[in-house]
């Protein structure tokens, strides 16, 4: 195993730490309701990335490798549809009794993530996987998978700016948003294509890491969502 391999553990372990931290204190302190699971939701998926992404290290080189290669790509191409959705349902885009209608945002990425799973197909997916100074060459539908990714992340930072309010604090916090929602599809594209190139593991996890934080500020000091009963409101009206 490379430096960077074992660079990659420790700060997969470190997010996974952190998600975790954060998904404990908002589940506490937050009212229950269908927007608070999407958003945890999307901690859930990034802890997922980080799991399967540990596996995918210690696997490589060995009989597993494809296997875990193909499983650490599932969180890793859902988790800006994941975020996106969250956003379409805060935004007031769609009304929550619709909800179920948003779960076709999966579909195409369902459908894509199909060949790594069937072998006669998987050509598809994955045309040749990592060594110890290569990195996984990906087939046209892995491509499709990541180009759709970008949109989504960059169409929830379009939606968190159309749906943000005049207040100037407000503004400055859901600014940050903007770009730690976007910021992740930037880096992707930038290594996926070699712009920039770091051997070991996918950069844009310390920037998904940068979303999370700020999506854990909002909710804590100004209440991106309702982190109230919703009882304490109408005893506060009365």
């Amino acid at each position: 195993m490379t430096e960077y391999n074992k660079v990659g553990i420790v700060i997969y372990m470190s997010v996974i730490l952190v998600n975790a931290i954060f998904v404990s204190l908002i589940y506490q302190r937050a009212a229950k309701g269908h927007q608070l699971y999407r958003l945890m939701a999307c901690y859930v998926v990034s802890i997922l990335w980080m799991f399967f992404g540990i596996i995918e290290f210690l696997a490589k080189g060995t009989p597993f490798q494809n296997f875990s290669t193909s499983i650490s790509l599932i969180p890793v191409s859902t988790i800006s549809i994941f975020v996106f959705r969250f956003v379409v349902h805060y935004v007031g885009l769609v009304k929550e009794k619709y909800a179920t209608f948003t779960l076709l945002f999966f579909l195409p990425a369902i459908l894509l993530l199909l060949p790594l799973f069937i072998p006669s197909m998987s050509h598809l997916a994955i045309i040749q996987l990592a060594t110890e100074t290569t990195h996984n060459l990906f087939g046209p539908a892995i491509t499709i998978v990541s180009y759709l990714s970008y949109l989504f992340l960059v169409a929830s930072a379009g939606l968190i700016i159309w749906h943000t309010p005049r207040d100037r604090k407000l503004f400055f916090q859901r600014l940050l948003l903007v770009l730690a929602v976007t910021m992740p599809a930037i880096i992707s594209f930038l290594q996926s294509n070699n712009i920039i190139q770091f051997h070991g593991f996918n950069l844009s996890v310390l920037t998904m890491t940068l979303f999370f934080i700020v999506m854990t500020n909002l909710v804590f000091r100004y209440n991106f969502i309702d982190v109230v009963p919703k009882a304490a409101y109408s005893l506060y009206s009365k």
